[in-house]
């Protein structure tokens, strides 16, 4: 994707001229919001940031979002807007939920109590962030274990689906601490032969990098679940004294971005706030896929997707870069040291070419990198001695129907084993046909 393509995302999210009716309010929960609908008749969903933590979850959703999208996955359309409060009113019939769960109609005194809630710009308009109505019709959350029943492409169960367990280390890499069925949302699509399907999205993004929504994530977000047996029981014993470096609470520098840092960032460790079973299962060939997506973002990508939150001061907008390219390079020394990160293989005449990931993405130098391979034959078996090269290209036999190749990787000590399987045609054209990588 192109720099405008990611800073894009699935697009923008833009109401129409005119005013907003107001449908829906909620002044109750995590974020304040209303629900309107404009002058074409779109809806559209607004969420606010609270008066005490400026810019941080509304530059969160818009951030994150993209960072999702660009990695394949559905989101809905996600922008930072400002707008004065006369621009909205409230509509015939607009509900909203009391303190006990009862509707009831919103009243003006409802709007003014979301006023007072959350942050208002300099100049006297509110900032939001604010996303368009998926097109479809809602049919739910999906789980992160277990099939749809209604669904009949759903065909693997979800703690088994590579995307699902890959994502534990996307959301590692944005600190996505709240990835759970709640923010998630399946929506049937008409359209399709014979009778439509059912497109899946991640949602709700303001609980990421430094934001958890309301107020800034705590430090031990990400390092641990917020409950388990053996915290409660270890505490219990040594009488509370028993804490982790993570524990301590920590000054926020800038509220713009709340807490996200990356010097007790650990890829291997890192967990959501609760346990996801999908991110449970997540394999070292998992993690190897989600690591891949994540380095594939460049320096100069993770500025343009920053840029779409609408961060107002420079230094925080600075730091926050930071801390993704340095999460992003653990994420790399991490998963590419459990699985050997040689990819993109390609047959070019009588030589195999491919890609050294930790190399070609500046996670480990070319100098103190080597490459030993031996050839197999049709029966996988090894077939003579192992030959040294430090470049990224391998010569093939191109002789026989099947061949194939053992590879290793040596950076200070020989690391674990891919294997490569390449077919030859009668015509004398050759392509990989399949990879093992050893786990």
């Amino acid at each position: 994707m192109t720099l405008p393509e990611l800073a894009l995302g699935p697009g923008s999210a833009a109401p129409a001229a005119g005013m907003w009716e107001i449908i829906s309010g909620k002044f109750e929960g995590v974020s304040a919001g209303f629900t309107i609908r404009d002058s074409s008749g779109q809806k559209y969903f607004v969420k606010f940031d609270s008066e005490d933590w400026p810019e941080m979850a509304t530059s969160a959703e818009a951030i994150s979002s993209r960072i999702f999208h660009a990695a394949g996955y559905n989101v809905p359309k996600y922008s930072v807007i400002s707008f004065p409060k006369t621009r909205v009113y409230i509509g015939l019939g607009a509900l909203i939920k009391d303190k006990d769960g009862e509707k009831r109609c919103m009243t003006v005194s409802d709007l003014d109590s979301i006023w007072t809630k959350i942050y208002f710009q300099p100049n006297g308009e509110a900032r939001a962030n604010i996303s368009e109505e998926l097109p479809g019709d809602p049919i739910g959350p999906f789980g992160y274990h277990g099939r749809r029943v209604d669904d009949p492409n759903d065909r693997v169960m979800h703690e088994h689906r590579r995307e699902l367990r890959g994502l534990r280390v996307i959301s590692s890499w944005i600190n996505d601490t709240d990835r759970r069925p709640a923010n998630s949302l399946d929506v049937f699509l008409p359209e399709g032969a014979p009778v439509g399907y059912i497109k899946h999205y991640l949602m709700d993004m303001g609980a990421t990098l430094g934001s958890n929504s309301k107020k800034p994530h705590l430090p031990r977000y990400g390092k641990e679940y917020l409950w388990t047996y053996g915290n409660v029981i270890k505490k219990s014993l040594l009488l509370g004294f028993h804490s982790n470096p993570w524990e301590e609470l920590i000054d926020v520098t800038y509220p713009t971005i709340g807490y996200f840092e990356s010097d007790m960032f650990s890829p291997g460790t890192w967990v959501p706030s609760y346990p996801n079973p999908a991110f449970q299962w997540c394999t070292d060939r998992d993690g190897y896929w989600g690591a891949k997506i994540v380095t594939a973002f460049s320096d100069d990508d993770i500025e343009a997707i920053v840029e779409t939150g609408g961060l107002t001061i420079a230094a925080a907008k600075a730091e926050l870069i930071r801390v993704l390219i340095e999460r992003r390079n653990k994420i790399g020394q991490y998963w590419f040291a459990r699985i050997n990160p040689l990819d993109k293989f390609n047959v070019v005449g009588n030589t195999l070419h491919f890609e050294d990931l930790a190399v070609t993405r500046g996670i480990s130098a070319a100098g103190i990198t080597r490459y030993r391979y031996r050839y197999l034959n049709a029966r996988g078996q090894p077939v003579g001695d192992y030959f040294k090269t430090s470049a990224m290209r391998i010569p093939i036999n191109n002789v026989n129907p099947y061949e194939g190749l053992e590879i290793q990787t040596e950076r200070g000590m020989w690391k674990k084993i891919l294997r490569v399987y390449i077919h030859t045609d009668n015509a004398g054209v050759s392509k990989v046909v399949r990879i093992d990588r050893e786990p």
